[in-house]
């Protein structure tokens, strides 16, 4: 029997994909390719926006036309959660899971399965040399454009023993660095009257670990604490943060419910670059919130510009049902969301390409992950998020961490300003670290 897995979306749903996966390979299952042919075909959901939900049913009509016959196609995911009976209407669907953080595999087995909310690997990760690790769940807050919360239900947090083992097992099986998930990581241990910097302080105990990355903290959850224990950890707290600004508008962050000011944010990123050496930031910024403005957008420009980012995630406003913003009034016609969008891609630009050059003649940890399939050259990712390509290096590297040095950006124009992401630079080899 044969099974394919894909997710589109988060490092949270990628890494419910990998135990789906697990778990079908331990019972007996041959993996194969998404788009090859197999007896069951899953496919982890988004409906972060609409256009996450298109792609969702695009994957779903996708996963029908390869399915065998009397094979099982299932939806799973954020959007299988929150729209079930829409996704069990694309012909061919087999199967709905509405609940997210189960056991794909025991559900389909017809076995009684309570919603586990930390779920397990069975090895490491198969398709992936970062790992990722859920170790939090849900969100409290109200923002009023998110319908995830509405599929993830309330916070909860991974306790730190459970956290802690199944970080092990995950170094065990040879990964050298692995990245924390969650749909709002910064409010970890608020269940419990902890937070993050304790979950973090004992991971760090961990044997053989190499690297702990962060997948993204709110501005107003990066704490001074927080900062001060990811400076003194010397790169095993990799030097990366990913922060959802949204925007630099404190009208518009209070249409949103977002909890925290421009200045609030742009204050706690000031400590952190001062702390942190060659702090690797990027943000998340949505475009075309309803009442947005032109004067609203240029303080959004302005306050990119000022935090020292060295890339953008930029989003358009997406009307998601079930939330607030979706009955707002003053909504922004798309082609001002698409020329806003297309503003700020082409700062992000220029913010990667500066950010890079600021790297050169450094020395970096470059966690080495592929081959480039256009030139067979290894590349990888610093720990303060940059695109690595290596040169003069031995072969076969692959899932090492080295040390290597700055030489220069890459020639190719698209790797070295890129638009979404960080900038690829040129790494020469030095040492191998884990």
């Amino acid at each position: 029997m044969r099974v394919a897995v894909t997710s589109l979306g988060c490092k949270l749903n990628a890494f419910e994909a990998e135990a789906t996966l697990g778990a079908f390979i331990e019972a007996g299952y041959s993996p194969v390719g998404f788009g090859e042919p197999a007896e069951v075909c899953v496919v982890h959901t988004c409906t972060v926006t609409g256009r996450a939900d298109h792609r969702s049913r695009n994957l779903l009509r996708r996963a029908a036309g390869t399915v065998t016959k009397g094979g099982r196609v299932v939806a799973a995911g954020c959007y299988a959660a929150t729209d079930p009976d829409e996704l069990a209407r694309i012909p061919g669907v087999t199967d709905v899971i509405p609940q997210v953080g189960v056991d794909v595999f025991r559900v389909l087995s017809g076995e009684t399965s309570s919603e586990d909310r930390w779920l397990d690997l069975v090895g490491g990760f198969s398709r992936h040399t970062r790992a990722f690790l859920k170790v939090q769940d849900g969100c409290n807050g109200s923002c009023s454009y998110c319908k995830v919360r509405l599929a993830r239900g309330e916070a909860r947090s991974r306790p730190v023993p459970d956290a802690r083992a199944a970080l092990e097992r995950l170094v065990a099986a040879g990964h050298r660095e692995v990245v924390l998930t969650g749909v709002h990581l910064g409010s970890w241990g608020t269940d419990s009257g902890a937070d993050l910097t304790d979950l973090l302080a004992a991971l760090l105990e961990t044997p053989g670990l190499a690297r702990l990355r962060l997948s993204s903290v709110e501005p107003n959850e990066l704490t001074a604490g927080l900062i001060d224990l990811i400076a003194s950890t010397q790169g095993r707290i990799a030097p990366h943060l990913h922060l959802p600004l949204q925007s630099g508008s404190d009208d518009v962050l209070g249409w949103m419910n977002r909890r925290y000011t421009v200045a609030e944010a742009l204050g706690n990123v000031s400590y952190a670059r001062k702390c942190i050496p060659r702090l690797g930031l990027g943000l998340d910024v949505m475009v075309g919130f309803p009442g947005e403005s032109e004067d609203d957008f240029e303080r959004t420009v302005k306050a990119v510009e000022e935090s020292g980012a060295g890339y953008l995630h930029v989003f358009s406003f997406s009307p998601r049902p079930g939330t607030a913003a979706v009955d707002y009034a003053n909504q922004i016609p798309n082609e001002t969301k698409r020329e806003r969008s297309r503003i700020l891609r082409s700062l992000s630009a220029e913010l990667a390409h500066r950010f890079a050059l600021e790297n050169v003649g450094g020395e970096v940890r470059l966690l080495v992950e592929r081959r480039r399939k256009s030139s067979e050259a290894q590349v990888g990712v610093t720990g303060n998020y940059l695109r690595g390509e290596l040169v003069d290096a031995p072969d076969d590297l692959g899932g090492r961490l080295i040390l290597g040095k700055v030489e220069g950006l890459h020639p190719d124009p698209a790797l070295a300003r890129p638009d979404h992401g960080p900038a690829t630079v040129l790494i020469r080899y030095l040492e191998a670290l884990a």
